[in-house]
């Protein structure tokens, strides 16, 4: 997604440019939208976070803006600063609002569902700064300088606290997974991505691997 041209850009899995949509930005309510991550349903609608307005933003497949689904949100339902989405294998989008301390979901059909705290425990605002992802049955959050890195269940459990040893301290842009057993802290700086193995033991839930 390139914000200044309102281009959604799609290339397939070995790079190659497929082609680019545009993200009829003008035409949603109150205007003044800020793109900061994006995911695509399973229906191939795409899912806008706009951090600017703090809300979730669906699109068609070809570029024109459906609803708002953090229309009619108020108080402490309604996000604060969000910076990161997620979808799961149901369909469900995950949402990252650090400076609630909470991660929210909606369902497919945009409602609102089950929010959770993810930063008890941590030291004081060590939770400002953080990354989301979804890796198999597990929400993951971790910290953009690489020190924590924490996995709750779908119902907001929290199940196991880690980190990423050799990056500990550097400047982390994003986090994505794979449909298998990795996840990817990106590094856009320095053009490097670290890969995490995910261990995964029933009696215990996750568990890491250097």
């Amino acid at each position: 997604l390139v914000p200044s041209t309102s281009l959604l850009e799609r290339f397939d899995l070995d790079g190659r440019f497929l082609g680019s949509v545009h993200m009829a930005l003008e035409s949603v309510p109150a205007g003044g939208v800020d793109p900061s991550d994006f995911v695509l349903t399973q229906s191939g609608d795409l899912c806008l976070l706009d951090r600017a307005g703090a809300r979730v933003l669906l699109f068609d497949r070809e570029g024109r803006f459906l609803t708002d689904w953090s229309a009619g949100e108020a108080g402490v339902a309604r996000p604060e600063a969000p910076n990161a989405l997620a979808l799961d294998q149901e369909g469900t989008v995950w949402m990252l609002d650090p400076a609630a301390g909470l991660v929210r979901s909606y369902d497919r059909r945009g409602a609102s569902g089950r929010s959770f705290p993810f930063g008890e425990g941590l030291p004081p605002r060590a939770s400002a700064a953080a990354l989301l992802a979804v890796l198999d049955s597990w929400v993951v959050v971790a910290a953009t300088d690489a020190s924590w890195i924490r996995f709750f269940d779908f119902r907001g459990e929290f199940l196991f606290q880690g980190e990423f040893p050799t990056w500990r301290g550097v400047a982390a842009g994003d986090l994505e997974s794979d449909s298998e057993d990795r996840l990817f802290l990106a590094r856009a700086a320095a053009g490097e991505i670290a890969s995490l193995r995910v261990l995964v033991d029933p009696e215990r839930g996750p568990g890491r691997r250097p």
